[in-house]
């Protein structure tokens, strides 16, 4: 199904991985890991056919998809591909019409919409999704087309433990069907029992340093933020939160933690002003945040510029770029990031403003174990400098490791859990 021979890549001359040779058979299932940065997306997009025609990169080497070039197979249909943001992929409808605009059949709606635990989004709007359910749907849609190779990029990364079960199960359900699939991901424990073949892509790895970055010490005490009786219904009359109340303490560390869909983000939008609502006290003056889609909040055509944008200190902002792994890519444009870079470069931007409230929505999204250790390492000196963070994550063993508070969400409500 899919033949790779000496395949190398390299953007703006910079070599991103060379002399790769990889073959996968119907039905086989094909797992890409390595660092943050080391050109999984890229492979990606090498054997979709993007590359030279929607990204400005040069390859050497042979792909071909059964037999014929990576662009005819994607122009004949043969291959499906799941962004790392899905909702980008989407026309723009609801759940329904958005599985079955490519008229499935009706059993296999049926099946896939049981099996994803679809039924009760159906009528959405895809854009008021939360990330873990609009993976869901780009699985789904996946799921339901007649397609030869599927890829996914990072599926995992913003479902809930019990989705990412469920998802694994689908994959099953791919292979049975002698569909071949490939998946970019760095929570390779998941996949490992599944994969049929898999190639390691490899990137210069150091220790996560100690941030040197001169944050101001904060002078806030008490509460920063405090919500009563809080409710929240969309206008589409989904009733998201339910009479929360919670304190976030200054120089505190919360987590919000809980399946796709629960109300976290609904309510971390709350916070930072983005949704209107009455019920919260914040008495912090400066906020620094990140979107679960980084890229939604940048503005500026280079990475120094969007550190720069708001921050309050060039030393602090020079710093953060530094701390962060982007001195390398600093006249870049930001999209041009890999998926994990782009969380890297809105961390930055957050601590550059050197906020007294942060609130963080999927941090850990496309990040490998370096990412993640610098992530704790800033958590620690923010918690240091007098500021909170409230960090939205799926990831339990983070949230062991930073949080001083944790609330878990259900169905809209919450309780607190030391």
């Amino acid at each position: 199904m899919l033949s790779i021979k000496d395949l190398s890549m390299r953007y703006d001359g910079k070599l991103i991985f060379e002399n790769i040779n990889w073959e996968l058979g119907e039905g086989e299932l094909g797992l890409i890991s390595g660092a943050t940065g080391s050109g999984k997306t890229s492979l990606l997009y090498a054997i979709l056919g993007f590359v030279g025609e929607y990204v400005d990169a040069k390859i050497e080497g042979r792909i071909t998809v059964n037999g014929i070039t990576p662009n005819e197979a994607l122009k004949n249909q043969l291959v499906y591909y799941v962004p790392q943001e899905p909702i980008n992929s989407f026309i723009g409808y609801d759940v329904c019409t958005e599985l079955t605009w490519k008229n499935p059949e009706p059993r296999s709606f049926d099946e896939v919409v049981e099996a994803l635990g679809l039924r009760g989004v159906l009528h959405r709007d895809v854009f008021t999704l939360s990330g873990g359910e609009a993976q869901k749907v780009a699985v789904g849609f996946a799921l339901l087309g007649r397609y030869k190779l599927v890829l996914f990029d990072e599926p995992l990364a913003n479902l809930d433990n019990d989705s990412r079960k469920k998802f694994i199960e689908q994959l099953k359900l791919l292979k049975e069907k002698n569909v071949t699939v490939i998946i970019a991901e760095h929570r390779t424990e998941y996949l490992k029992g599944i994969a049929d073949t898999s190639v390691e892509l490899h990137s210069e790895k150091f220790d996560a340093p100690e941030p040197e970055i001169d944050l101001k010490d904060k002078k806030a005490n008490g509460d920063l933020i405090k919500v009563t009786n809080l409710n929240y219904i969309y206008d589409s009359g989904v009733q998201a939160l339910k009479n929360i109340s919670l304190e976030i303490k200054a120089g505190e560390i919360v987590t919000f933690v809980g399946p796709n869909g629960s109300g976290k983000s609904t309510l971390a939008k709350i916070i930072i002003g983005m949704l209107p609502s009455k019920g919260v006290f914040t008495g912090a003056r400066t906020k620094g945040f990140m979107l679960q889609t980084p890229e939604l909040q940048f503005l500026q055509d280079k990475v120094i510029s969007e550190v720069l944008y708001e921050s309050r200190d060039r030393n602090i902002a020079d710093q953060s770029i530094k701390f962060f792994g982007l001195e390398s890519k600093k006249e870049r444009l930001p999209h041009s990031l890999s998926r994990g870079e782009r969380v890297r470069l809105a961390l930055a931007s957050a601590v550059a403003k050197d906020p007294e409230l942060y609130v963080l929505d999927e941090p850990t999204e496309g990040q490998d174990q370096f990412g993640l250790s610098l992530l704790v390492n800033i958590l620690k000196l923010i918690k240091s400098s007098g500021s909170s963070a409230i960090v939205i994550t799926q990831e339990e063993s983070l949230t062991k490791k930073i949080s001083d508070r944790v609330y878990r969400f259900y169905n809209g409500e919450i309780y607190e859990s030391q």
